[in-house]
């Protein structure tokens, strides 16, 4: 092996290996909800499969870079299954967690085989077995007929509940940002605006904090630019708060912030 292919395959080993652990992390944390906060006990975080989701699709692009095709093929397929989970077209269930928990195993496995053997590819039927299970897995769950007296000429339900969204903001956001709108109002949380202005040269760690400060007390649901922007050495930001905590309580969690906090 030369040095360039060795130092490649050192590099890949240790990058997906610290991702995997991380996504470890993550299963086991999404396996043993503690609540805390505005969440009951049993709710899942969803920012851990978020986080779960972000880890496969990186995993999924290393291999690509590295050409560890085994890999890549896994994480493809793994990538749909938690972007299904994600956006609450899947439940989580002991049975899907066991086979997230199977795919860390199939990743070590590649890991331990491309250290031995290196870059090579080798044909692993055990990986195309769980490939099929998790496309399977993948599949939406079956929407409910509707109950009688629910057709044709039923009020459809409101995704927005009361809320009045502007059209412009629903214009941006991600499908996985509505669908955790959608989530939050349909679970009764109320929902805050918190405007706030940082410094150009610190934004991404004075965002950071604030969303480490909000997280004890809600759900940070989206980000976006605000309407200011006369300072040129500031960004002006709208953080989008889903919380059942109330105002008190969001008001105490960015107390060290100078926000302006506007109920919807």
């Amino acid at each position: 092996m030369s040095d360039r292919s060795e130092k490649a395959r050192d590099e890949f080993l240790s990058e997906s290996q610290e991702i995997v652990e991380q996504l470890n992390r993550d299963l086991l944390a999404i396996a043993s909800p503690a609540g805390g906060g505005d969440r009951p006990e049993g709710r899942v975080d969803p920012e851990l499969v978020n986080d779960a989701f972000r880890a496969v699709h990186s995993l999924k692009g290393l291999a690509g870079l590295f050409g560890v095709n085994r890999m890549m093929q896994l994480s493809h397929h793994l990538e749909n299954l938690l972007d299904a989970l994600r956006l609450g077209k899947v439940a989580i269930s002991g049975d899907l967690l066991d086979l997230l928990f199977e795919a860390v195993e199939l990743y070590q496995q590649v890991i331990a085989e491309t250290g031995q053997n290196g870059m090579g590819e080798t044909p692993s039927p055990a990986i195309e077995d769980f490939i099929i299970r998790v496309d399977r897995a993948s599949l939406p769950e079956q929407v409910a007929a509707p109950a009688p007296g629910l057709g044709p000429g039923a009020v459809p339900e409101q995704p927005f509940g009361e809320y009045e969204i502007d059209p412009m903001l629903l214009a941006v956001l991600t499908e996985y940002e509505e669908h955790r709108l959608k989530e939050n109002i349909r679970e009764g949380r109320d929902l805050f605006r918190i405007q706030a202005s940082f410094p150009l040269l610190s934004i991404d760690l004075e965002l950071e904090n604030l969303k480490l400060c909000l997280k004890p007390v809600g759900e940070v649901i989206t980000y976006l630019p605000g309407a200011g922007g006369s300072d040129p050495e500031r960004i002006d930001l709208e953080v989008m708060l889903g919380s059942s905590l109330g105002p008190d309580a969001v008001i105490q969690a960015v107390g060290s912030f100078s926000v302006e906090i506007v109920p919807l």
